[in-house]
């Protein structure tokens, strides 16, 4: 009687988690993996020895990026009509140089 030896893959079967197409990121985990980066280079850039403007500046359009992000992909705003992404991205905006404009006038 003879035995052929077997390998690891011939007696576990590929489970289908572990297959290229699976690894594939969704949108709302993509939109999340942006958020945490965007937050993260905030942080860095915080930590770093520079103050006024040029520390404020990037943290307001990386704030604007962000809410834009969490309006699209959060609250489904991609998928409403013109007139609520447009409402919705333009308080972002006005929200975002409101606060510019109360940091930049002496």
């Amino acid at each position: 009687m003879s035995h052929q030896a077997t390998t690891v893959a011939e007696t576990i079967p590929a489970s289908p988690a572990m297959t290229l197409q699976n690894l594939a990121i969704d949108r709302p985990t993509g939109a999340w993996l942006a958020l945490v980066a965007i937050t993260l280079i905030t942080w860095l850039w915080g930590r770093q020895e520079v103050a006024g403007a040029v520390l404020v500046l990037p943290a307001l359009l990386f704030a604007l990026v962000k809410g834009q992000l969490l309006v699209d992909h959060f609250m489904e705003a991609r998928h409403a009509a013109l007139f609520w992404r447009l409402l919705l991205g333009s308080y972002l905006v006005v929200v975002t140089a409101g606060i510019a404009a109360a940091f930049l006038i002496p």
